[in-house]
């Protein structure tokens, strides 16, 4: 009888030890007595209500972060407007700090989202669809700033494997750098293509002056008035999915960045 009570409550005690640690996905396999095989699945419960309060908690912090982009990025377009050529710098180079903590608020907080409680936590959605939810706002600003804007987007649905917040995220890092670092009124598109039986790639070409070597610049070495924070975020998710980012050469000489995003799990 000692020995069956011993061990389960030798596991009870080293899975409590793991999450004060904060390795929320420890789960105690309840066995022993009725008794104790009850406080183990207590354990487990309140470890799971733990891990739902922290990830709806930081995704309210991302979609709040994430809202932020709206008036940062119509403030951006404001200070193009101003007389004064050293207070568009001031202004804009204020606007860029902004813009680098909202983008890490969010990575960070559906980063930490993703990888709380158990299983591997990847979410899904259609990618055509989200994107085209999306474009309806930066049409507006593109349009405001003289550009034209050229959606190409299939019919039918584009599952992919992460979420929608994560593709908003994205798209809009790579939109914000066009209509940020090209010159006004230099055109740019958005595409939606096939780039597997599985995977599908989101395309954003523009005919700016394009990336320093036609290459993805380094977080915080890019070679240009950003930091590279931008695309890193996009190309940690598209990584996270199973895809990948890269960059070239626009057909219009300026620069094309392709994210492939995996498939979603198999139960979408």
């Amino acid at each position: 009888l000692a020995l069956s009570i011993v061990g389960p409550m030798g596991e009870l005690f080293s899975v409590t030890r793991r999450l004060q640690r904060g390795e929320l996905g420890a789960r105690v396999v309840p066995t022993g007595p009725p008794e104790v095989a009850e406080v183990g699945q207590a354990v487990n419960g309140l470890a799971d209500r733990i891990g739902e309060l922290l990830a709806a908690e930081r995704e309210r912090t991302a979609d709040l972060s994430h809202q932020l982009r709206t008036p940062l990025t119509a403030l951006r377009l404001d200070a193009e407007g101003l007389a004064s050529p050293a207070d568009r710098v001031r202004i804009a180079n204020d606007v860029d700090r902004l813009e680098q903590v909202v983008s890490q608020v969010i990575q960070e907080s559906r980063g930490s989202s993703r990888h709380l409680g158990t299983g591997d936590g990847r979410g899904s959605c259609d990618l055509g669809q989200v994107v085209r939810h999306r474009l309806a706002f930066w049409s507006i600003l593109a349009t405001g700033q003289g550009r034209q804007l050229t959606a190409e987007l299939p019919g039918g649905t584009q599952p992919v494997g992460v979420s929608q917040g994560e593709v908003e995220v994205c798209l809009d890092a790579l939109v914000n750098n066009v209509l940020a670092h090209t010159p006004g009124g230099a055109s740019f598109s958005v595409q939606v293509v096939a780039s597997s039986s599985r995977d599908w790639t989101l395309v954003v070409e523009d005919a700016g002056p394009g990336l320093p070597g036609n290459a993805v610049p380094v977080r915080g070495a890019s070679g240009g008035s950003g930091t590279g924070l931008g695309l890193d975020i996009v190309r940690r998710t598209a990584e996270a999915s199973g895809g990948h980012l890269s960059a070239g050469r626009s057909a219009e000489g300026g620069a094309r960045i392709e994210v492939t995003f995996g498939p979603p799990p198999a139960s979408y």
